[in-house]
């Protein structure tokens, strides 16, 4: 039997959960908030904040779900109310990062109590160290899921990020990690048993590490894809842009080359701001379509308005957004750099670029302007991609990879 933890949840850890569920090894499942349509207390915050809807779980899983909500619930609170933002020691005290640590600290307390029947331990980047050093007393094997690449490549090219768009530096937070942080993360490497990434690019991340030989490759899945993308917009060519406000991003690129398209292409930039003090870049933004934040289900609908995904990404593990958008007929200009090379063929169902190569992004966007029905043909090949690795692929690859390190 296997502890499945993460401290908040996401996509790739809700299907994970799933897999462990459906094949009958999973144990408990153990996080920070989760949510259950039952729960009259859930019903009425996610009402008030999207962050909760996305802490939703499917009623299945909740007798297997140990939560300690206390922490994300003052967290996620703090991130909404001025005045608590600027108290530091709450707002540090309850951090994304110290969230993390108390999560590792109570699951790590929680196995060396004794649970019967458990065998295995599956956690994730920066809560997994005070675990899996429980785990590794206990014999028990540890599955370590590494949904970005190693930090040392992340700093490389975080730098190179920086370099290009000096004025966006304050918002790559990866360039000025703690040693402390940089420490577990080594720790938690050497700990593991097994590393799981979602690309080959993440995996070449560590090929100079010790760490290389006992890491193994599970892409993501596609959402249900649309059965086929609706009519192009007719007037402007309609770009999109999906993700934090960082430089990591590519999010300088994003601006820069719609310099020379003003008349031609309308922007859509869906993000957060990291970093509120970029007085540029926020200018920058409201020259463009700005929302700050949307709930999935409204992310989607956007998708469905628009053209082309645009991501120039520095640093991705497995960019999310770009398997969403394909599922939804949306072609995607991408980098080399987010495992989306994987599946995109260039010029047939997106387009891959190296990072930073704005010229290049212009270049895409002038061909498609010039032929704007090409892009129908690459819209049913996004479809069609999408279709060949639905989410019960990367499930069933998961847990009968789990289950085999257990024979």
């Amino acid at each position: 039997m296997l502890i499945l933890s993460h401290p908040t949840g996401n996509q790739f850890v809700k299907n994970a959960l799933e897999a462990f569920q459906e094949c009958n090894i999973l144990k408990e499942f153990i996080t920070g908030y989760a949510g259950f349509s039952s729960n009259s207390i859930h019903n009425f915050l996610k009402t008030f904040i999207k962050d909760f809807s996305r802490r939703e779980y499917p009623e299945v899983f909740k007798d297997y779900t140990i939560a300690k909500p206390s922490d994300e619930l003052i967290r996620l609170l703090i991130q909404r109310s001025k005045y608590l933002k600027k108290i530091s020691p709450i707002n540090s005290y309850f951090s994304i990062d110290s969230n993390f640590h108390r999560h590792d600290l109570f699951v790590a307390q929680r196995i060396a109590k004794g649970i019967q029947n458990l065998k295995m331990v599956y956690a994730y980047e920066d809560a997994a160290f005070q675990t899996f050093e429980i785990a590794k007393a206990k014999n028990l094997i540890r599955f370590y899921d590494l949904p970005i690449g190693y930090w040392k490549a992340g700093q490389h090219w975080q730098e190179m990020a920086a370099n290009n768009q000096p004025y966006l530096l304050n918002t790559i937070r990866g360039l000025s990690e703690p040693v402390q942080k940089i420490e577990r993360k080594e720790n938690e490497l050497q700990l593991a048993n097994h590393i799981i990434v979602a690309s080959n690019f993440t995996k070449s991340t560590l090929i100079e590490t010790p760490y290389y030989e006992k890491t193994i490759v599970i892409p993501y899945g596609f959402p249900t894809p649309v059965l086929a993308k609706k009519q192009l917009t007719i007037k402007k060519l309609k770009v999109l842009f999906v993700g934090g406000l960082t430089q990591r991003k590519g999010i300088g690129e994003v601006l820069d080359s719609m310099k020379s398209f003003q008349n031609q292409i309308e922007l859509t930039v869906v993000g957060q701001l990291t970093e509120k003090t970029n007085l540029e870049l926020i200018n920058k933004l409201k020259q463009h379509h700005w929302i700050n934040s949307l709930p999935h289900s409204e992310i989607l609908k956007v998708m469905d308005e628009h053209d082309v995904l645009l991501f120039p990404s520095w640093f991705e593990g497995f960019g999310l957004v770009i398997s969403e958008a394909m599922s939804r007929g949306l072609p995607v200009i991408t980098t080399q750099n987010t495992g989306a090379n994987e599946f995109i063929k260039n010029g047939i169902n997106g387009w891959l670029i190296n990072p930073g190569e704005t010229d290049k992004i212009e270049s895409i966007l002038d061909d498609v302007l010039a032929n704007r029905s090409k892009l129908i043909e690459m819209s049913e090949a996004a479809i069609s991609t999408a279709k060949e690795r639905p989410w019960s692929n990367y499930k069933s690859d998961l847990a009968n990879f789990v289950i085999q390190q257990n024979v």
